[in-house]
């Protein structure tokens, strides 16, 4: 989806909350704090590193320039965060706001959502030798499978506009340790950004409760979750890099 598109659907959103739908501070900031408690309790628990970020929408939402009600990008960097070093690798757990396809088809569907979810990001430790994470073409995102129609062909076309550093025909196939990994880390993510230096994986949300407000999600935050995502990021990662 690009800004303008983004922008449009975003305004929908937050003209249809001030009808009477919670708005989206009154959705988030419970759910930010709450992520935010189970973030501490993971570096307790693992002994990672914690850093603090905002745990209120206003100020989680509002880059430079930017009003919390037209957010027009993902929201990532403003949230708490969580780091540990891992068998040579640095593991950093931190929560975001993604703008995901629902699936939801037919008259009457929201297309889009907002959901509050966790990313892990995966990269070399300071002392480990260099690792290309980018070797093999094995970014994915749930919103491929699930876009339909004008769409998807925006997603195709946007990127198609921005081609890898690598071109995809030059790249070999994935290994069977890769695809293993991949398989297995993509039931828990909605989406694997694989740089050159670091994997980015973002959770996937959780089934919306009939109750709860159509436009806005989160993903899991217990801290078992959160460990088991992570874990699958850096099995994923560690394919990648040696696979």
């Amino acid at each position: 989806m690009d800004g303008n598109s983004l922008t449009q659907w975003m305004s929908t959103v937050f003209a249809r909350s001030e009808q009477g739908r919670p708005k989206p501070d009154e959705y988030f900031t419970p759910r930010l704090a709450h992520a935010d408690r189970q973030l501490q309790a993971l570096a307790s628990r693992v002994g990672g590193t914690y850093r603090s970020g905002a745990v209120d929408w206003s100020t989680f939402a509002t880059p430079v320039g930017t009003t919390p009600d037209d957010p027009t990008t993902a929201l990532w960097g403003r949230g708490s965060r969580v780091s540990k070093r891992m068998h040579g690798l640095e593991i950093e757990v931190s929560v975001g706001v993604q703008p995901l396809a629902t699936g939801e088809r037919g008259q009457g569907a929201v297309s889009r959502w907002l959901v509050l979810v966790p990313g892990v990001t995966v990269g070399p430790g300071p002392r480990s030798a260099p690792l290309l994470f980018n070797r093999f073409d094995a970014n994915w995102s749930a919103d491929e499978e699930t876009i339909t129609g004008a769409d998807r062909l925006r997603d195709l076309l946007t990127r198609g506009a921005a081609p890898p550093a690598v071109p995809r025909a030059t790249l070999p196939s994935m290994p069977r340790s890769v695809t293993s990994a991949r398989d297995r880390l993509i039931e828990k993510a909605s989406k694997l950004v694989c740089a050159q230096s670091h994997v980015f994986v973002i959770g996937r949300p959780l089934p919306r409760a009939p109750e709860e407000p159509r436009h806005f999600g989160q993903g899991a935050f217990e801290v078992d979750a959160l460990l088991d995502l992570s874990e699958r990021a850096r099995a994923f990662a560690h394919a990648l890099a040696t696979g």
